[in-house]
């Protein structure tokens, strides 16, 4: 993709009235920040410019040519100040370069949508400016490019979520079905041990319950006592002499 345009030529020459009027000064000092200038001497040429600038307050030249130093130093914002005080100007070709270079300020700065405003600003007072309506349809072309790239990231960020999203719930998903079969495990094996335990606390059907020792030795001392009444019993009747019925005597 081609490049920006170049920033609009510096302002080499005044105004002749400038010279009748008495402004020889702003003239000369403007001429030398120009040479300056061309020789990439920023520094130099601003030193100039400024002192253009003192001798003709209000003219459009010395702010302008202010703005195209502060430009080549990266200073967009103060360039653009410098620039918008040009285009008090009364002259409609400079104040058309004013606003070129304004929108190659906010271009480099990025801010392609003030960018476009000062190209159009800029083609209405030069319809026929060539590198103005090229950085313009450029400025356009890159703006429709951030503007994709955007839509892209955000779709690619919204889909992303989406995943998440999903991979949670399956997540959670999967959590709770881990869950419900611990539960479920834990429940059938407490119903077997209760089971167990219902099925030890039961008698068989068709036997007694055990005796308890108490119970035993009070049944033995019933038996030994029944047996001893029984031999008493016995040894009575051993005893007396035998008595045998008679029919009686009628």
């Amino acid at each position: 993709m081609k490049g920006l345009a170049a920033l609009a030529a510096i302002a080499w020459f005044p105004s002749l009235s400038w010279i009748g009027g008495g402004r020889l000064g702003s003239y000369l000092a403007t001429v030398e920040g120009n040479h300056a200038y061309v020789g990439k001497e920023y520094g130099e040429a601003m030193k100039h410019y400024r002192a253009a600038q003192r001798e003709d307050p209000t003219g459009g030249v010395p702010p302008y040519n202010l703005g195209t130093v502060l430009y080549r130093q990266r200073k967009y914002d103060k360039a653009i100040n410098s620039f918008e005080q040009a285009i008090n100007s009364e002259d409609a070709s400079l104040q058309a370069q004013a606003y070129y270079n304004i929108g190659n300020c906010h271009f480099r700065a990025n801010d392609l949508v003030k960018a476009i405003e000062s190209y159009k600003k800029s083609l209405q007072l030069n319809p026929k400016d060539a590198d103005t309506k090229f950085n313009l349809e450029l400025a356009r072309r890159k703006l429709k490019e951030m503007a994709q790239k955007q839509q892209k990231k955000q779709n690619q960020q919204q889909q992303q979520q989406q995943r998440q999203q999903q991979q949670s719930s399956s997540q959670a998903q999967q959590g709770k079905k881990q869950q419900d079969q611990q539960d479920k495990g834990k429940q059938s094996s407490a119903e077997k041990k209760q089971a167990q335990a219902t099925k030890k606390g039961q008698q068989p059907h068709g036997k007694k319950a055990a005796m308890s020792a108490e119970d035993a030795r009070r049944l033995l001392q019933a038996i030994a006592q029944q047996e001893k009444d029984t031999r008493k019993r016995a040894s009575k009747m051993m005893q007396q002499p035998g008595e045998y019925p008679v029919d009686k005597d009628w």
